[in-house]
């Protein structure tokens, strides 16, 4: 992430392997990308395009707290930590609605079948 001076808006970055999603679905199963922001479906190695929903949730939890929910010493122990969804919303977080840390909840959910869409998303109470 880049944040500048001019201006009240976030740059991601980090698109090496990004591409466009030309179709509704699509399989994949290399496992890549930056570990912290990596779903347990992508590490599972079967995954689409909701794993993203995933990252954005990482990305909306360190933008409010400063830190990544998943923080261990060595890749193994940070795969196991995001395979068992194991994070907390600690003493940072005192001052964050609720309305947020269900947004996060939403997009920080390994059950595929209860992860926020992307319209979702965009409908959240804290998005709107």
């Amino acid at each position: 992430m880049l944040f500048t001076k001019k201006r009240n808006f976030v740059k991601l970055i980090d698109f090496g392997f990004a591409n466009f999603c030309r179709h509704k679905h699509i399989d994949l199963h290399e496992t890549k990308g930056t570990p912290y922001y990596i779903s347990p479906e992508v590490l599972k190695g079967n995954y689409d395009e909701r794993c993203d929903l995933w990252s954005m949730g990482v990305v909306a939890f360190y933008l409010l707290s400063g830190k990544f929910p998943f923080m261990a010493p060595t890749n193994e122990k940070l795969k196991a930590l995001i395979l068992t969804c194991d994070y907390e919303f600690d003493e940072e977080w005192q001052g964050v609605s609720l309305a947020a840390k269900k947004f996060i909840r939403g997009l920080i959910e390994p059950n595929l079948a209860k992860r926020l869409t992307c319209e979702q998303a965009l409908q959240h109470p804290w998005i709107q």
